[in-house]
């Protein structure tokens, strides 16, 4: 469920440099990362 899995992500990032940055703002910082690459990757195909 969304409860569960709230309470697992704030669990694990607790015990990590991510504490107090919600899933959401993770996985932006991680697409804004990778979307670049990806674009690059689908325009050589």
């Amino acid at each position: 469920t969304d409860a569960t899995k709230s309470a697992q992500w704030i669990a694990y990032s607790e015990a990590t440099d991510i504490e107090g940055m919600s899933l959401a703002q993770v996985v932006d910082d991680i697409w804004t990362t990778l979307e670049p690459i990806c674009s690059r990757a689908d325009t050589a195909k």
